[in-house]
């Protein structure tokens, strides 16, 4: 028998009936009412059906209950594998995202020892800098008057 919350459904409202009947029988008002001496009330015939068909309705219930066992576990098997293959893929793309950051971060130094390897200043071009250094610095210090040429 394969569970189906349809089956669950008939199984309780077939259970409901079973009690609903016994109850109307016995005049009782609730199942917490049904004792003894109020089902020694009713005819011996109506007892006995009523008894057969609870214990049919209570085989099938115990069948339906197991069903739903293997189905929960089924699903909970289910579950973990995919939980499981979720980690999987998780682990792959953090793998992946670890590979490419020390792949750009090894080509980006690269690129800096590059750009920086033989770029020494020569003696020439530090003598440049200099140069221009103290002609802004000289020039700062003069002023301008018009008309009168400037002085080398």
């Amino acid at each position: 028998m394969d569970f189906t919350v349809t089956d669950l459904h008939k199984m309780e409202k077939n259970l409901r009936s079973s009690v609903d009947q016994i109850l109307h029988a016995t005049k009782a008002q609730s199942v917490e009412a049904l004792n003894h001496s109020v089902l020694m009330k009713v005819n011996k015939d109506t007892l006995a059906n009523f008894v057969e068909n609870v214990s049919k309705l209570l085989i099938g219930n115990v069948d339906l209950c197991k069903s739903a066992a293997g189905t929960v576990d089924q699903l909970k098997s289910e579950q973990l594998a995919s939980q499981n293959q979720l980690i999987d893929l998780q682990k792959e793309q953090l793998s992946s995202v670890q590979k490419t950051v020390q792949t750009e971060m090894q080509t980006w130094s690269d690129v800096v020892k590059k750009n920086c390897e033989n770029k020494t200043p020569s003696l020439k071009k530090m003598k440049k800098v200099v140069e221009s250094a103290v002609q802004d610095d000289e020039r700062s210090r003069n002023f301008i008057i018009h008309g009168v040429p400037e002085k080398r």
